[in-house]
């Protein structure tokens, strides 16, 4: 039975196996993408959750930020959705800041107004977040424990945020709520150093997000649910909580997948374009993987990554150019724990855009070519497949 898998931006992976052996296919659509995103994104706008349309919230001359937080699938046509629909309602184009999280690599960058007209696109403004710039951030209040809470300036000064971000499962690599890549990503680095390396307890660390977030006064959000190549299934938009439960069940309907056992091999793949092939997302992969692999076993993950974490670079001490910078806004040091205590659990092997001796040096076998993979598979009497598997989430029957 031939079993096709997309990863990357374009590639595509097919393997020959018996029928018998593939214990799960958690690679079928379960839900349609959105033709239009960015009709979506202005619809949710304008009849949010538990929330007044956004045309409400806004007069003009206000000063909105667009907060988009990293790795947001069809980035440029969701900010087209939400000016068209600021801009319809009053507001100044020049009163528009789309706020971006820190982008290092020109490879992962997206330009965010590359759908607007020409007359809106030179009027907007778009920042990018720099963490190691005093006069980015303002001092927002302190924090239950005492410590000095500071954040992005165009946030500060915003007089409606507006953010955007894609709404995840899996909490491994820090709180699993709405508020996840807003906060701490546009504070400073000390500040949100403090919040990832000084808070490994997931609940607690959301109660800590949570309470900046509170002190700032957002109550909006804009949450994506994301699909496979890039793609959108829903648009949610609305009071923070309601989204979020509205959120984690439309995204357990298209990411959880029950599995009957695990098996020997577990194969994923990473799909998307550069904003997708990031170090985070390998990582999560990996979680996905690890829990549908049996003990010892081998989990294989294509992609086209090409850059690794700063925390995991100072350990073997990759060159600047293989810096994956924006990474370390979500999980400094946490995303080199897990992948040392995953790689101990199974052998992990990568198809990437990575040097073999970068990959080596971190414990995983390299494979340079996907016809490697099609004889890994050959190797084993069962196997679970994953594709887009940044956002699925495995669990056994017997869990």
């Amino acid at each position: 039975m031939i079993q096709t898998l997309r990863y990357g931006t374009n590639r595509t992976l097919e393997l020959e196996l018996p029928e018998d052996v593939v214990l799960a296919n958690c690679t079928a659509r379960r839900a349609q993408p959105l033709d239009d995103p960015a009709a979506a994104i202005a619809a949710a706008l304008a009849d949010p959750i538990d929330f007044p349309p956004l045309s409400q919230a806004t007069v003009p001359g206000d000063r909105v930020a667009i907060v988009v937080a990293p790795g947001l699938p069809q980035m440029p046509t969701l900010v087209a959705g939400v000016v068209y629909a600021l801009v319809e309602q009053g507001t100044h184009p020049e009163d528009i800041t789309i706020l971006l999280a820190p982008q290092i690599a020109s490879e992962q960058f997206v330009d965010p107004v590359s759908l607007l007209p020409e007359d809106v696109k030179s009027a907007v403004n778009v920042v990018t977040h720099d963490l190691d710039d005093s006069d980015a951030v303002s001092y927002l209040a302190a924090s239950s424990k005492g410590d000095p809470i500071y954040v992005s300036r165009v946030i500060y000064d915003a007089d409606v945020v507006v953010p955007i971000g894609t709404f995840r499962l899996d909490p491994r690599l820090g709180p699993s709520n709405v508020h996840e890549s807003f906060f701490p990503t546009f504070s400073d680095r000390k500040t949100l150093e403090r919040f990832l390396n000084g808070e490994r307890d997931s609940k607690k660390h959301a109660q800590a997000v949570d309470e900046a977030v509170w002190l700032l006064g957002v109550q909006f959000t804009v949450q994506v649910i994301p699909g496979p190549d890039d793609s959108v299934l829903n648009v949610l938009a609305g009071d923070c909580n309601a989204v979020a439960s509205r959120g984690k069940a439309l995204c357990e309907s298209a990411w959880r997948f029950k599995i009957p056992a695990r098996a020997s091999m577990v194969l994923a793949t990473i799909d998307g374009g550069p904003q997708q092939q990031t170090w985070e997302n390998f990582v999560r992969a990996l979680i996905a993987a690890s829990r549908a692999v049996e003990d010892d076993g081998v989990i294989v993950i294509c992609s086209e990554v090409n850059r690794v974490a700063p925390p995991v670079a100072s350990r073997i001490g990759t060159a600047s150019n293989d810096l994956d910078e924006e990474q370390s806004l979500d999980a400094p040091g946490i995303a080199d724990a897990v992948i040392s205590e995953l790689c101990e659990q199974a052998r992990v092997f990568l198809l990437s855009g990575l040097s073999s001796d970068l990959v080596e040096d971190l414990g995983i076998a390299y494979v340079e070519k996907p016809e490697e993979v099609i004889r890994l598979s050959r190797q084993h009497d069962s196997c679970i497949l994953v594709s887009s598997a940044q956002y699925a989430v495995l669990v056994a029957d017997d869990e």
